[in-house]
């Protein structure tokens, strides 16, 4: 019986032992989780206002590792650089974006970060050290989804590396997408219109496009492709929305590229109703003589007048949301 005890008391030990080691966690009692406070640069999200980055929304985020160079160096080779995470999820928590699932600073070493938004598993980013681009393939236009993206911060035209740290990494959003905006209102006395639907006419949207973009370049969009079999639907409301002379707007987004050689021009289709009986459709050329293309990042305002026998569209070029000063500290 005693030497059974023993052995008892041995057992106990070890897996008291075995707990310990399972819940005695000090070296992740010593880790750094890594937050992030996103911001919009000069223009919001549409149609958000101010600078402020969606609560709501979620945004993608690549990591790389250089075990080099510590807080604040540049990274003057990337020959020892390793992806530390990819597309790793951050939503809001508290008053600060975390990783979903949490992630940590390394105890040496340095990181750089490159991300997009909104947060999509499927989506592949790349980001190359090397030649500083970042990479998104396959992008697919809805017409409502923004594309954003942000980039490491660069320091004597190297990346700067950030290091273990509490102070949240500020990231700075910009637009990868162009934003439509139509401005519709009717005239004074005239019959009852409804507005059925605004959209863009098959072949003259980009529906798929790779975007790239460098750090201290400009963003780029390759491979793209036009919609051939179907219209991009920008407003398309269930019953049809009254028009009035006050003016009400409505907003779209479109993957930016080059039309066609001596077609500078879009299709915009207006369907609208009047007097609930009939149905007219306005399906013509846009003449843009302020832009013969749609360009990353810029805001293209349409005002459309709708009346029961005639349509005037008047473009213009502007800015998302102008933002008086520049991004907040944080």
């Amino acid at each position: 019986m005693k030497i059974i005890a023993e052995i008892l008391s041995i057992v106990i030990l070890l897996a008291g032992m075995a707990s310990c080691t399972k819940t005695d966690r000090l070296y992740d009692d010593d880790r750094t989780e890594i937050a992030m406070r996103p911001v919009m640069s000069v223009m919001p999200k549409a149609p958000v206002t101010g600078t402020e980055y969606p609560v709501g929304a979620s945004f993608g985020v690549n990591a790389y590792y250089s075990s080099d160079y510590s807080h604040g160096q540049e990274w003057t080779s990337v020959s020892s650089v390793q992806p530390y995470f990819e597309n790793r999820k951050f939503v809001k928590e508290d008053e600060t974006f975390s990783g979903d699932p949490d992630c940590y600073w390394p105890h040496s070493g340095s990181l750089v970060f490159a991300g997009y938004s909104p947060y999509n598993q499927d989506v592949d980013p790349s980001f190359d050290p090397s030649s500083k681009t970042l990479s998104i393939k396959g992008f697919t236009s809805d017409g409502q989804t923004d594309l954003m993206y942000f980039l490491p911060e660069l320091s004597n035209g190297r990346l700067k590396g950030l290091n273990t740290s509490t102070t949240p990494v500020p990231v700075s959003f910009s637009h990868a997408l162009t934003l439509l905006e139509f401005n519709i209102k009717g005239i004074e006395g005239d019959e009852p219109i409804r507005l059925k639907k605004i959209s863009i006419a098959k072949g003259k949207w980009y529906s798929t496009g790779d975007f790239t973009v460098t750090v201290g370049g400009n963003p780029e969009w390759e491979n793209v492709v036009t919609s051939g079999n179907d219209d991009l639907e920008i407003y398309s409301p269930e019953s049809g929305h009254p028009i009035t002379t006050t003016p009400f707007s409505v907003s779209g987004l479109v993957i930016p590229g080059k039309i066609e050689e001596n077609k500078n021009a879009v299709d915009i289709k207006i369907d609208y109703e009047v007097n609930a009986a009939q149905t007219y459709q306005k399906s013509g050329t846009v003449e843009t003589s302020v832009q013969p293309i749609w360009v990353i990042g810029n805001k293209y305002i349409y005002d459309i007048t709708i009346a029961s026998g005639f349509i005037v569209v008047d473009p213009s070029v502007g800015n998302y949301t102008v933002v008086d000063g520049p991004d907040p500290e944080i």
